[in-house]
Protein backbone atom coordinates (compact mmCIF):
# COMPACT_ATOMS: atom_id res chain seq x y z
CA UNK A 1 0.00 0.00 0.00
CA UNK A 2 1.09 3.17 -1.03
CA UNK A 3 0.41 7.32 -0.12
CA UNK A 4 1.36 10.28 -1.54
CA UNK A 5 3.71 12.46 1.08
CA UNK A 6 4.99 15.73 -0.56
CA UNK A 7 4.13 14.66 -4.17
CA UNK A 8 5.75 11.28 -3.92
CA UNK A 9 4.53 7.88 -3.27
CA UNK A 10 5.35 6.15 0.00
CA UNK A 11 5.40 2.26 0.29
CA UNK A 12 3.71 2.71 3.83
CA UNK A 13 4.96 -0.48 5.03
CA UNK A 14 8.20 0.48 4.80
CA UNK A 15 7.41 3.87 6.26
CA UNK A 16 6.05 1.35 9.32
CA UNK A 17 9.61 -0.23 9.27
CA UNK A 18 11.29 3.41 9.59
CA UNK A 19 9.56 4.33 12.59
CA UNK A 20 10.14 0.92 14.16
CA UNK A 21 13.76 1.11 13.80
CA UNK A 22 13.50 5.01 14.93
CA UNK A 23 12.25 3.37 18.16
CA UNK A 24 14.85 1.05 18.47
CA UNK A 25 18.10 3.66 17.63
CA UNK A 26 16.78 5.84 20.31
CA UNK A 27 16.50 2.99 22.74
CA UNK A 28 19.86 1.48 22.17
CA UNK A 29 22.00 4.43 23.81
CA UNK A 30 19.56 4.08 26.94
CA UNK A 31 20.15 0.22 26.78
CA UNK A 32 23.87 0.25 26.32
CA UNK A 33 24.20 2.84 29.19
CA UNK A 34 22.51 0.72 31.44
CA UNK A 35 24.72 -2.35 30.28
CA UNK A 36 28.26 -0.47 30.56
CA UNK A 37 28.04 2.06 33.56
CA UNK A 38 24.75 0.21 35.60
CA UNK A 39 21.77 1.71 36.22
CA UNK A 40 21.24 5.29 36.82
CA UNK A 41 24.52 5.66 35.29
CA UNK A 42 25.11 9.33 37.39
CA UNK A 43 28.28 9.07 38.96
CA UNK A 44 30.20 7.32 36.67
CA UNK A 45 31.30 10.89 34.75
CA UNK A 46 31.50 9.49 31.76
CA UNK A 47 27.86 11.15 30.55
CA UNK A 48 26.92 14.31 31.49
CA UNK A 49 23.54 15.64 30.43
CA UNK A 50 20.49 15.12 28.78
CA UNK A 51 20.90 11.45 27.17
CA UNK A 52 18.05 11.78 24.95
CA UNK A 53 19.40 14.46 22.72
CA UNK A 54 22.37 12.10 22.32
CA UNK A 55 19.75 9.40 21.36
CA UNK A 56 17.93 11.75 18.86
CA UNK A 57 21.85 12.61 17.16
CA UNK A 58 22.41 8.48 16.68
CA UNK A 59 18.67 7.74 15.65
CA UNK A 60 18.46 11.00 13.08
CA UNK A 61 22.42 9.74 11.86
CA UNK A 62 21.70 6.13 11.71
CA UNK A 63 18.32 6.76 9.71
CA UNK A 64 19.97 8.92 7.08
CA UNK A 65 22.64 6.19 6.66
CA UNK A 66 19.71 3.54 6.86
CA UNK A 67 18.19 5.33 3.89
CA UNK A 68 21.21 5.94 1.63
CA UNK A 69 22.23 2.44 0.88
CA UNK A 70 18.60 1.53 0.07
CA UNK A 71 17.36 0.06 3.00
CA UNK A 72 13.88 1.96 2.97
CA UNK A 73 13.24 1.44 -0.71
CA UNK A 74 10.83 -0.84 -2.08
CA UNK A 75 13.18 -1.36 -5.23
CA UNK A 76 15.78 -3.19 -2.74
CA UNK A 77 15.68 -6.94 -3.48
CA UNK A 78 18.66 -8.04 -2.07
CA UNK A 79 18.96 -11.26 0.60
CA UNK A 80 19.01 -11.36 3.82
CA UNK A 81 22.69 -11.67 3.62
CA UNK A 82 22.60 -8.45 1.16
CA UNK A 83 20.46 -6.36 3.46
CA UNK A 84 22.76 -7.65 7.11
CA UNK A 85 25.76 -6.15 4.76
CA UNK A 86 24.23 -2.69 3.95
CA UNK A 87 22.83 -3.23 7.99
CA UNK A 88 26.59 -2.92 8.98
CA UNK A 89 27.67 -0.60 6.34
CA UNK A 90 24.89 2.08 7.50
CA UNK A 91 26.26 1.59 11.28
CA UNK A 92 30.00 1.79 10.10
CA UNK A 93 28.98 4.95 8.21
CA UNK A 94 26.65 6.58 11.41
CA UNK A 95 29.82 5.81 13.61
CA UNK A 96 32.05 7.71 11.49
CA UNK A 97 29.41 10.86 11.30
CA UNK A 98 29.16 10.26 14.80
CA UNK A 99 32.51 10.48 15.34
CA UNK A 100 32.39 14.01 13.11
CA UNK A 101 29.79 15.46 15.13
CA UNK A 102 31.17 14.75 18.84
CA UNK A 103 34.49 16.31 17.65
CA UNK A 104 32.60 19.37 16.54
CA UNK A 105 30.24 19.28 19.90
CA UNK A 106 32.27 17.34 22.50
CA UNK A 107 28.91 17.63 24.66
CA UNK A 108 27.28 14.81 22.69
CA UNK A 109 30.02 12.64 23.54
CA UNK A 110 28.92 8.71 24.15
CA UNK A 111 31.94 7.34 25.33
CA UNK A 112 33.64 4.55 23.18
CA UNK A 113 32.13 1.74 25.07
CA UNK A 114 28.53 2.85 24.88
CA UNK A 115 28.86 3.78 21.50
CA UNK A 116 30.51 0.41 20.35
CA UNK A 117 27.42 -1.32 22.73
CA UNK A 118 25.03 0.88 20.83
CA UNK A 119 26.01 0.07 17.25
CA UNK A 120 25.96 -3.89 18.40
CA UNK A 121 22.70 -3.68 19.82
CA UNK A 122 21.04 -1.19 16.72
CA UNK A 123 22.31 -4.12 14.32
CA UNK A 124 21.17 -7.38 16.30
CA UNK A 125 17.74 -5.36 16.86
CA UNK A 126 17.19 -3.90 13.53
CA UNK A 127 18.13 -7.43 11.78
CA UNK A 128 15.64 -9.36 14.29
CA UNK A 129 13.13 -6.58 13.46
CA UNK A 130 13.39 -6.77 9.25
CA UNK A 131 12.99 -10.97 9.85
CA UNK A 132 10.17 -10.26 12.27
CA UNK A 133 8.60 -7.22 10.31
CA UNK A 134 8.59 -8.51 6.37
CA UNK A 135 7.46 -12.12 8.25
CA UNK A 136 3.98 -9.95 8.71
CA UNK A 137 4.22 -7.26 5.56
CA UNK A 138 4.61 -10.30 3.57
CA UNK A 139 1.17 -11.66 3.88
CA UNK A 140 -1.80 -10.60 1.73
CA UNK A 141 -3.66 -8.79 4.24
CA UNK A 142 -1.44 -6.16 4.25
CA UNK A 143 -1.80 -5.41 0.71
CA UNK A 144 -4.43 -2.96 -0.88
CA UNK A 145 -6.98 -5.40 -2.80
CA UNK A 146 -7.78 -3.96 -6.13
CA UNK A 147 -9.99 -4.59 -8.89
CA UNK A 148 -9.81 -4.12 -12.54
CA UNK A 149 -12.48 -3.06 -14.83
CA UNK A 150 -11.36 -3.51 -18.56
CA UNK A 151 -9.17 -5.90 -20.28
CA UNK A 152 -6.97 -3.40 -22.12
CA UNK A 153 -3.58 -4.70 -24.20
CA UNK A 154 -1.74 -2.35 -21.81
CA UNK A 155 -2.59 -5.14 -19.24
CA UNK A 156 0.30 -7.05 -20.23
CA UNK A 157 2.09 -4.07 -18.65
CA UNK A 158 0.93 -5.51 -15.19
CA UNK A 159 1.00 -8.95 -16.18
CA UNK A 160 4.94 -8.68 -15.95
CA UNK A 161 5.18 -7.03 -12.81
CA UNK A 162 5.29 -10.76 -11.09
CA UNK A 163 7.97 -10.24 -8.44
CA UNK A 164 7.53 -9.73 -5.37
CA UNK A 165 8.83 -6.04 -5.10
CA UNK A 166 6.94 -5.92 -8.17
CA UNK A 167 3.67 -6.11 -6.64
CA UNK A 168 4.42 -5.52 -2.74
CA UNK A 169 2.11 -2.64 -2.55
CA UNK A 170 -1.22 -4.59 -3.71
CA UNK A 171 -2.78 -8.15 -4.28
CA UNK A 172 -4.92 -8.06 -7.94
CA UNK A 173 -7.89 -9.56 -7.01
CA UNK A 174 -9.06 -9.83 -10.68
CA UNK A 175 -10.82 -8.25 -13.67
CA UNK A 176 -13.94 -7.38 -14.32
CA UNK A 177 -14.44 -7.57 -18.31
CA UNK A 178 -15.94 -3.88 -19.94
CA UNK A 179 -18.61 -4.21 -23.12
CA UNK A 180 -16.39 -4.78 -25.55
CA UNK A 181 -13.18 -6.58 -24.49
CA UNK A 182 -11.77 -9.62 -26.06
CA UNK A 183 -13.19 -13.31 -25.36
CA UNK A 184 -10.15 -14.43 -23.83
CA UNK A 185 -8.58 -13.53 -20.66
CA UNK A 186 -5.26 -12.31 -19.90
CA UNK A 187 -3.68 -14.41 -17.69
CA UNK A 188 -5.46 -12.80 -14.66
CA UNK A 189 -8.56 -14.28 -12.49
CA UNK A 190 -11.99 -13.01 -14.67
CA UNK A 191 -14.78 -12.27 -12.66
CA UNK A 192 -18.25 -11.27 -13.54
CA UNK A 193 -20.65 -8.37 -11.56
CA UNK A 194 -23.80 -9.57 -12.32
CA UNK A 195 -25.34 -7.58 -9.61
CA UNK A 196 -22.92 -4.37 -10.16
CA UNK A 197 -19.87 -3.22 -9.38
CA UNK A 198 -20.54 -1.75 -6.09
CA UNK A 199 -21.76 -5.02 -4.85
CA UNK A 200 -18.82 -6.81 -6.13
CA UNK A 201 -16.35 -4.56 -4.47
CA UNK A 202 -18.43 -5.55 -1.00
CA UNK A 203 -18.37 -9.19 -1.82
CA UNK A 204 -14.41 -9.18 -1.81
CA UNK A 205 -13.76 -6.66 0.14
CA UNK A 206 -11.80 -3.85 -2.48
CA UNK A 207 -9.85 -1.29 -1.55
CA UNK A 208 -9.48 0.16 -5.07
CA UNK A 209 -10.97 -0.03 -8.72
CA UNK A 210 -8.45 0.42 -11.48
CA UNK A 211 -10.40 1.50 -14.70
CA UNK A 212 -8.32 -0.19 -17.83
CA UNK A 213 -10.66 0.37 -20.93
CA UNK A 214 -9.20 -0.60 -24.02
CA UNK A 215 -10.62 2.16 -26.01
CA UNK A 216 -11.93 5.76 -24.36
CA UNK A 217 -14.97 5.29 -26.29
CA UNK A 218 -16.04 2.48 -24.91
CA UNK A 219 -19.26 3.10 -22.37
CA UNK A 220 -18.19 4.07 -18.80
CA UNK A 221 -20.48 2.86 -15.90
CA UNK A 222 -20.49 5.74 -14.33
CA UNK A 223 -23.39 5.42 -11.80
CA UNK A 224 -21.56 2.21 -10.85
CA UNK A 225 -17.96 3.38 -9.94
CA UNK A 226 -19.58 6.57 -8.66
CA UNK A 227 -21.80 4.53 -6.17
CA UNK A 228 -18.19 2.66 -5.68
CA UNK A 229 -16.52 5.78 -4.80
CA UNK A 230 -19.40 7.24 -2.33
CA UNK A 231 -18.71 3.63 -0.34
CA UNK A 232 -15.39 4.91 0.05
CA UNK A 233 -13.42 2.92 -2.62
CA UNK A 234 -11.39 5.03 -4.72
CA UNK A 235 -11.24 4.57 -8.43
CA UNK A 236 -8.09 5.44 -10.52
CA UNK A 237 -7.22 5.34 -13.59
CA UNK A 238 -5.01 2.41 -14.76
CA UNK A 239 -2.27 5.05 -15.82
CA UNK A 240 -2.37 6.85 -12.67
CA UNK A 241 -2.26 3.01 -10.91
CA UNK A 242 0.88 2.10 -12.69
CA UNK A 243 2.67 5.52 -11.77
CA UNK A 244 2.23 4.57 -8.24
CA UNK A 245 3.56 1.17 -8.24
CA UNK A 246 6.22 1.50 -11.39
CA UNK A 247 7.92 4.87 -10.34
CA UNK A 248 6.95 5.77 -14.39
CA UNK A 249 4.93 6.91 -17.12
CA UNK A 250 3.80 4.56 -19.22
CA UNK A 251 4.08 6.33 -22.70
CA UNK A 252 1.78 3.74 -24.67
CA UNK A 253 -0.67 4.96 -21.83
CA UNK A 254 0.03 8.92 -21.68
CA UNK A 255 -2.39 10.85 -23.21
CA UNK A 256 -2.24 14.58 -23.42
CA UNK A 257 -5.63 15.17 -21.54
CA UNK A 258 -4.64 13.52 -18.47
CA UNK A 259 -1.39 15.23 -18.33
CA UNK A 260 -2.70 18.77 -18.92
CA UNK A 261 -5.59 18.18 -16.26
CA UNK A 262 -4.05 15.79 -13.53
CA UNK A 263 -1.78 16.98 -10.79
CA UNK A 264 1.92 17.57 -11.19
CA UNK A 265 3.77 18.84 -14.30
CA UNK A 266 4.42 22.57 -12.49
CA UNK A 267 7.53 24.04 -11.91
CA UNK A 268 6.54 26.88 -9.31
CA UNK A 269 9.15 29.52 -8.83
CA UNK A 270 9.20 28.37 -4.86
CA UNK A 271 10.17 24.76 -6.41
CA UNK A 272 12.84 26.75 -8.72
CA UNK A 273 14.47 28.37 -5.60
CA UNK A 274 14.62 25.63 -3.62
CA UNK A 275 16.48 23.93 -5.98
CA UNK A 276 19.23 26.19 -7.06
CA UNK A 277 19.48 27.07 -2.78
CA UNK A 278 20.35 22.82 -2.37
CA UNK A 279 22.42 22.48 -6.13
CA UNK A 280 24.21 26.02 -4.95
CA UNK A 281 25.02 24.95 -1.03
CA UNK A 282 25.85 21.44 -2.45
CA UNK A 283 27.89 22.16 -5.22
CA UNK A 284 29.77 24.28 -2.59
CA UNK A 285 30.45 22.10 -0.35
CA UNK A 286 31.29 19.34 -2.81
CA UNK A 287 33.66 21.66 -4.63
CA UNK A 288 35.67 22.61 -0.94
CA UNK A 289 35.96 18.97 0.08
CA UNK A 290 37.08 17.92 -3.30
CA UNK A 291 39.34 20.71 -3.88
CA UNK A 292 42.55 19.06 -3.45
CA UNK A 293 41.77 15.64 -5.20
CA UNK A 294 40.24 18.11 -7.65
CA UNK A 295 43.52 20.11 -7.73
CA UNK A 296 46.32 16.91 -8.03
CA UNK A 297 43.99 15.85 -10.95
CA UNK A 298 44.76 19.04 -12.74
CA UNK A 299 47.68 18.79 -11.72
CA UNK A 300 48.66 15.31 -13.45
CA UNK A 301 46.81 16.27 -16.63
CA UNK A 302 49.14 19.05 -16.96
CA UNK A 303 52.07 16.57 -16.47
CA UNK A 304 51.24 14.15 -18.59
CA UNK A 305 49.31 15.86 -21.83
CA UNK A 306 48.86 19.55 -20.90
CA UNK A 307 52.06 20.98 -22.00
CA UNK A 308 51.32 19.65 -25.30
CA UNK A 309 48.22 21.77 -25.30
CA UNK A 310 45.71 19.13 -24.05
CA UNK A 311 42.93 20.36 -22.30
CA UNK A 312 42.49 19.92 -18.27
CA UNK A 313 38.89 19.61 -18.33
CA UNK A 314 36.96 17.87 -20.73
CA UNK A 315 34.25 19.46 -22.60
CA UNK A 316 31.47 18.00 -24.51
CA UNK A 317 28.04 19.83 -25.81
CA UNK A 318 24.63 19.11 -24.04
CA UNK A 319 21.01 19.47 -24.55
CA UNK A 320 19.97 21.55 -20.96
CA UNK A 321 16.64 23.22 -19.41
CA UNK A 322 14.28 24.57 -22.42
CA UNK A 323 16.59 22.65 -25.37
CA UNK A 324 19.39 25.42 -25.00
CA UNK A 325 23.24 23.99 -25.69
CA UNK A 326 25.99 24.00 -22.93
CA UNK A 327 29.22 22.89 -22.60
CA UNK A 328 29.46 19.88 -20.41
CA UNK A 329 32.06 20.50 -17.06
CA UNK A 330 29.76 18.54 -14.62
CA UNK A 331 30.26 20.06 -11.26
CA UNK A 332 31.37 23.43 -12.63
CA UNK A 333 27.86 23.73 -14.88
CA UNK A 334 26.16 22.89 -11.49
CA UNK A 335 27.53 26.15 -10.21
CA UNK A 336 26.95 27.78 -13.01
CA UNK A 337 23.63 27.40 -13.35
CA UNK A 338 23.58 24.78 -16.23
CA UNK A 339 23.06 21.56 -14.60
CA UNK A 340 21.17 20.47 -10.97
CA UNK A 341 22.23 17.93 -8.84
CA UNK A 342 19.33 15.91 -9.58
CA UNK A 343 17.39 15.49 -12.71
CA UNK A 344 17.33 14.16 -16.54
CA UNK A 345 20.85 13.07 -18.02
CA UNK A 346 21.92 15.12 -20.68
CA UNK A 347 21.94 14.17 -23.99
CA UNK A 348 24.14 15.30 -27.12
CA UNK A 349 22.23 17.05 -29.77
CA UNK A 350 22.36 15.38 -32.24
CA UNK A 351 20.88 12.51 -30.12
CA UNK A 352 18.72 14.74 -28.79
CA UNK A 353 16.88 15.56 -32.28
CA UNK A 354 16.89 11.67 -33.53
CA UNK A 355 15.14 10.55 -30.64
CA UNK A 356 12.52 13.70 -30.52
CA UNK A 357 11.59 12.51 -34.14
CA UNK A 358 11.48 8.36 -32.80
CA UNK A 359 10.14 9.21 -29.22
CA UNK A 360 6.90 11.49 -28.42
CA UNK A 361 7.29 13.30 -25.48
CA UNK A 362 10.76 13.34 -25.61
CA UNK A 363 11.14 17.40 -25.69
CA UNK A 364 9.55 17.18 -21.94
CA UNK A 365 12.98 15.91 -20.49
CA UNK A 366 14.27 19.57 -21.17
CA UNK A 367 11.10 21.51 -19.17
CA UNK A 368 13.68 20.78 -16.06
CA UNK A 369 17.69 21.00 -15.33
CA UNK A 370 19.52 18.23 -16.62
CA UNK A 371 20.97 16.02 -13.69
CA UNK A 372 24.04 15.02 -12.09
CA UNK A 373 21.77 11.77 -11.03
CA UNK A 374 18.27 11.61 -11.59
CA UNK A 375 15.48 8.99 -10.80
CA UNK A 376 15.77 6.94 -14.16
CA UNK A 377 19.39 6.50 -13.77
CA UNK A 378 18.70 4.95 -10.16
CA UNK A 379 15.59 3.10 -11.49
CA UNK A 380 16.98 2.16 -14.89
CA UNK A 381 20.11 0.48 -16.37
CA UNK A 382 22.74 2.72 -18.70
CA UNK A 383 21.84 1.86 -22.07
CA UNK A 384 22.22 3.67 -26.11
CA UNK A 385 19.40 2.06 -27.89
CA UNK A 386 16.09 4.23 -28.89
CA UNK A 387 14.38 1.32 -27.01
CA UNK A 388 16.17 1.70 -23.73
CA UNK A 389 15.81 5.68 -24.39
CA UNK A 390 12.12 5.13 -24.50
CA UNK A 391 12.00 3.41 -21.14
CA UNK A 392 13.97 5.92 -19.04
CA UNK A 393 12.24 8.75 -20.95
CA UNK A 394 9.03 6.82 -18.65
CA UNK A 395 11.22 7.56 -15.61
CA UNK A 396 12.26 11.24 -16.06
CA UNK A 397 8.01 12.14 -17.02
CA UNK A 398 7.93 10.35 -13.58
CA UNK A 399 10.41 13.12 -12.13
CA UNK A 400 9.16 15.97 -14.02
CA UNK A 401 5.51 15.36 -12.73
CA UNK A 402 6.48 14.49 -8.89
CA UNK A 403 9.65 16.45 -8.46
CA UNK A 404 10.05 18.58 -5.44
CA UNK A 405 12.74 19.05 -2.96
CA UNK A 406 11.74 15.95 -0.51
CA UNK A 407 12.43 13.86 -3.97
CA UNK A 408 15.70 15.29 -4.68
CA UNK A 409 16.78 14.19 -1.30
CA UNK A 410 15.60 11.03 -1.63
CA UNK A 411 17.32 10.71 -5.31
CA UNK A 412 20.28 11.93 -3.65
CA UNK A 413 20.04 9.35 -0.59
CA UNK A 414 19.81 6.72 -2.96
CA UNK A 415 22.44 7.43 -5.38
CA UNK A 416 24.84 7.29 -2.21
CA UNK A 417 23.62 3.18 -2.76
CA UNK A 418 24.73 3.25 -6.18
CA UNK A 419 28.40 4.93 -5.93
CA UNK A 420 29.25 2.77 -2.42
CA UNK A 421 27.71 -0.89 -3.37
CA UNK A 422 28.01 -1.21 -7.05
CA UNK A 423 24.40 -1.66 -7.49
CA UNK A 424 22.95 -0.25 -10.60
CA UNK A 425 19.33 -0.07 -11.56
CA UNK A 426 17.89 -3.51 -12.87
Amino acid sequence: MRVRFFGHYIYLPLAALMLAEAVVFFSAPYIASTIRLGPGFDDSGVITGPLWLRALAFTLVTLLCYASLGLYTPRQRAGFWGVALRIVLSLIAALALLALMFFVIPDLELGRGVVGLTILIAAVLSIAIRQLFWRVVDTQAMKKRVLVYGQSEQMSALMRMRRRSDRAGFRLVGVVHAPGDPATPMGERVLSAPDGLRTLCRQLDIDEVVVALRDRRQVLPVQELLQCKFDGVPVVEFITFMERETGCIRLDMLNPSWMIFGNGFRQSGLRRFSARAVDFIASGVLMILASPLIVLTMVAIWLEDGRKGAPIFYRQERVGYNGRVFQLTKLLNVLQGHMSFVGPRPERPQFVRELEAKIPYYGLRHSVKPGITGWAQLCYPYGSSVEDARRKLQYDLYYIKNNNLWMDLTILLQTVEVVFMGKGAR
